[in-house]
């Protein structure tokens, strides 16, 4: 009669491990996922801060061109995401 519990108990606790392996490993790929998203979003905005400092020196340009009575017609590059 105790053997018969102490294999159900094990089968269970198999069971158990089992489950919380899988929900483990598809824990660290659900993270890899937000790792990859996270890096892609900063890589993204790490170009609008260099599209908005480029967009500062030529208006810093412009200014200084507009006194000598030049003007810069190229359109400033817009930052979309």
């Amino acid at each position: 009669m105790s053997r018969g519990w102490f294999t159900s108990s094990w089968f269970v606790l198999e069971v158990l491990m089992a489950i919380t392996t899988r929900h483990r490993h598809m824990m660290v790929q659900k993270g890899s996922e937000v790792k990859s998203m996270i890096v892609a979003q900063l890589k993204r905005l790490s170009k609008c801060k260099e599209v908005r400092s480029d967009s500062k020196r030529k208006l810093k340009s412009h200014q200084e061109t507009r006194t000598a009575g030049q003007f810069d017609t190229s359109p400033a590059p817009l930052c979309l995401q």
